[in-house]
Formats: structure tokens, sequence, C-alpha cells
């Protein structure tokens, strides 16, 4: 769409103020709509998602014709290639739109974003899935991608794998509605995959990084922009949780939201997935239980190499999987259904999910009873612990990188 020539002056015009109302919880469930602040994340949004946008304000420069920044300027370029609505607004409205916003805001559509996140998770068509659907769903597809995997094996050939991983990024970030100018988002997306990110090497060698009872909308930003870096596959938010699509969340993401699924499930549906997939559980604490005592990290990503390196030389495995949970503020724990540590149960082909927990009060008892391992971040200064964002930071940074250099050798 080209830009709407009326320019929006009047701070008290409704239009205004319903864009105003997307900062509360309460003005984005009447609307479902949500709000996206600032040159970085409305980018981001424009690139990777512009289906669920439904319209961009950029700032005028009042004192000369024009956009407000050339940084504006490349972004409203970009949604108008999209085919994205755009309006122009004075200084003053855009100050009461978002005290944040740098000259450009944008607003999203939630049932959009919600059906792309269930889309990317369960790897197809998510339509109006429950939680429930969506664990199934994935189950399902874990035990096809591992038979295709089991084929190629067989076969020698080594297709299928690719053409699986291929598939679930052409869902993630496919265009779900029609008449939307797709080819500068192609480009974008061939672009990114040109380069190497250790955490999508393959279809069973993914990371997910889950958080139970998050709350504070900054951290839970942190914590998704630092799962994005890492090369996560997708975000899980268990339990009550932070809106993952309150503003400031959005802002303290950079934009990383628009990058993979964020999802959020309940305690139950979240075990009930990682069983589905027959994964271990790892937990994050730095005292462990009464039965199953923490392993060092750096024993257990050891481990992790040197299976991944049998695996490459083939030596073969079960494709299992790990979830790791975090306490809080505390270090990082994993352990079997026996209550015995089982690191040789993981292989270098195994996903790997994280599970920490809330910032104040880590995780309960009843869910850390219901983990396999308990693995913990060693600590070589004086500091008793790490806050949440340091300990997925090196949780995941840690896992990450310890599959590349197996990965390497």
């Amino acid at each position: 769409m080209p830009f709407n020539q009326h320019i929006i002056d009047n701070p008290k015009a409704e239009r205004v103020r319903r864009v105003t109302e997307l900062e509360k919880t309460r003005g984005r469930k009447k609307s479902g709509k949500f709000l996206i602040e600032g040159p970085q994340s409305v980018r981001e949004i424009v690139r990777w998602m512009p289906e669920v946008v439904e319209d961009c304000y950029v700032q005028m420069d009042e004192r000369q014709s024009g956009l407000v920044s050339s940084v504006v300027e490349d972004i409203a370029r970009e949604a108008d290639e999209q085919g994205l609505y755009l309006h122009q607004v004075t200084g003053d409205v855009m100050h009461r739109m978002s005290t944040d916003a740098q000259g450009i805001v944008a607003v999203g559509d939630l049932d959009v974003i919600r059906k792309r996140m269930a889309e990317g998770f369960a790897g197809g068509e998510a339509g109006d899935l429950t939680n429930a659907e969506v664990v199934h769903n994935v189950a399902t597809r874990r035990t096809e991608v591992r038979n295709s995997v089991s084929d190629n094996d067989e076969t020698g050939k080594g297709t299928v794998n690719g053409n699986a991983e291929t598939a679930a990024q052409r869902d993630t970030h496919s265009d779900v509605t029609s008449g939307r100018n797709q080819d500068s988002l192609g480009d974008s997306v061939a672009a990114s995959h040109d380069i190497e990110h250790a955490g999508n090497m393959d279809p069973l060698g993914d990371t997910v990084a889950a958080f139970w009872q998050i709350r504070d909308p900054g951290n839970a930003g942190t914590v998704i922009r630092s799962a994005d870096a890492a090369g996560c596959r997708a975000v899980i938010f268990v339990d009550d949780c932070v809106d993952r699509f309150n503003p400031k969340v959005i802002r303290s993401t950079a934009g990383s939201l628009f990058h993979l699924p964020v999802v959020t499930m309940s305690t139950e549906e979240f075990f009930a997935w990682a069983q589905s997939q027959g994964s271990e559980v790892m937990a994050a604490d730095v005292y462990g239980t009464k039965k199953v005592k923490p392993e060092s990290l750096i024993d257990v990503m050891a481990g992790l190499g040197q299976r991944c390196n049998g695996d490459l030389n083939g030596g073969g495995g079960r494709a299992a999987e790990a979830t790791l949970v975090s306490d809080g503020d505390q270090d990082n724990d994993v352990r079997n259904d026996s209550g015995e540590n089982n690191a040789s149960n993981q292989t270098g082909q195994g996903s790997h999910t994280i599970l920490f927990g809330n910032e104040a009060r880590g995780l309960p008892a009843d869910v850390l009873q219901r983990v396999q391992r308990i693995v913990s971040i060693p600590l070589y200064g004086k500091a008793e612990s790490l806050n949440l964002a340091t300990s997925t930071s090196v949780m995941l940074f840690t896992l990450a990188m310890a599959r590349d250099a197996a990965k390497r050798q």
C-alpha cells in the first residue's frame, strides 16, 4: 500500500487512543492487537512476519519534508514493498503512542502471530489447534522425522534430513496471507541461511529453551534474545508467565521474538510434550535433591561433545533428547526417570530442551521431582548464584558451542 498522505496530527484522535491502549493487557485482549515499538523490533517483524502487521506509523520530520531519520525511512521503504499500511504522524502523536518509539511503531494481529508461532513450533499448519493438539502434532512430526533419518542411514542417502529442515524453516517464515510481496522476505531468509548457526545444523540436533513462571518483562525479552542468538529452535513459556506480547517484552527481545516460535504451555502440557518426544529431562539447580546431586555443566557438555563425535564418526546411537531446567537465580541441573545420573543416554543428535525457573523462587519441588538429571553451572568466584538472564546465556551458549566444536573436529 502507498503511504497514507493524510498526516495524523491530533494526539487525542480515536486511532491514536486505540494504539496507546495496547500498552496494557486489557487493551490487547479487547482489541486482539499488540504494539511493536522502535526501529529494531519493527524492522524485524516487517522482514520476518509481515503478514502479522496491520499498520505502521512513522514520524514526520516537522522541520523539513521526509521522515524523522534515515533508519525510519529504510524501514518504511521495506514495509511499503511488503504492501503494509503506512501512516504519517507528528512528533506529538508518536510520543502519545509510545515513549519508546524512536520514530516508528507498528500494530500487529494477535491471532495471526499466535497461529504463526504454533505453526513454527509444530512444524505444520496450526489453524485453531489447542496446546494439547500442538503437543500431539509435535510428537507425530518428531516420529516421522526420526523414521526419515533412520531410512537415510540405511540407504546411505542424506537428503531427507535436509528436506525436513527446509520444510520447518519454510513453515516458520512462510506467508499465510495472499497478495503480499514476498520477494524481499525470501531474499532475507536465503541470506540468513548462508550464515552458519550451530543450533540449526540438523532437525534432531536443535535446542528448545523453556521458562517456568517467568514474570519480569525485561527478563523474558532478554532470554528470548539469548535463545535466538544461541540458535534455539523455539522458546516455551511454561505455566503462569508474563505476556510474551507485552511491549516491554518485545522491546527487550530486540526483534528476536519474530525469529523463532515462542509458545505457551501449562506445566502438565510441557511434560507431556517432553515425554511425547522421548526426552530426558534435565534440571538446572545448584543444590539438587535428596536423591540426586547436581552434575557439573563442564562434565555434561564434555560428554555431549564426545557422543557427538561418536555419532559423526559412525557411532550412531539413539536420538535421545534432554530437557534442561534452571532454578531461577541458582544454577542448572539434570537426571533420569530412575533418579540416577545418566549422561550416557544423550547422543550428539539429541534435541535439548532447557527449562529455566522463576526469577525469585526457581523451580518448585514437584517440578524438580519430574526431571531425570540435574546440572549445575560452576562458580569460580565468591558469588553465590547467577541471575536468570546470565544463567540462560551461559547454559544455552555452552550447549551450543560444545556441539558446534564437536562437529567441527
